[in-house]
């Protein structure tokens, strides 16, 4: 499926079955991905604020530079993830497999990294980990403002 360029804020996608699919440079705004099956799905640059992406698939996704700012990810699978410049600002990533997923250059400003399976080394990557919820004790005087 190739929706490049599409604006669809607001649409209901729940449990979809998008592997693979081409959604770079979409605008998703507010949608609800919630349980969707994201696999190696092309999202680059994909404009997903305040999105509901809990319980979702994104296992070798592509989200370099995506707009994920206050999307909630909860419980999603991002394993290989490619998340290189994408925004995180106040994302909720509580319980999110971020195994092997690239963080270089994320902004994880404010994000909730709460019991989120992610390494110090890969939150080292982060543009920004200030004010971040979570973090290991390592890592906490880079949240702090």
């Amino acid at each position: 499926m190739n929706f490049r360029d599409a604006e669809i804020p607001d649409i209901n996608l729940f449990g979809s079955l998008l592997g693979f699919a081409k959604l770079d440079w979409c605008v998703l705004s507010d949608a609800n991905l919630s349980h969707a099956i994201l696999l190696g799905a092309d999202l680059s640059q994909v404009d997903l604020f305040h999105a509901d992406l809990t319980w979702s698939l994104l296992r070798d996704a592509t989200l370099r530079g995506a707009e994920l700012t206050r999307a909630n990810l909860t419980d999603a699978i991002l394993t290989n993830a490619d998340l290189t410049n994408a925004d995180l600002t106040s994302a909720d990533l509580t319980s999110a497999d971020l195994t092997s997923a690239y963080l270089k250059g994320a902004d994880l400003t404010r994000a909730n990294l709460t019991n989120a399976k992610v390494t110090v080394e890969q939150l080292r990557q982060a543009k920004s980990l200030k004010g971040a919820k979570g973090l290991p004790e390592e890592l906490q005087p880079l949240a702090e403002e």
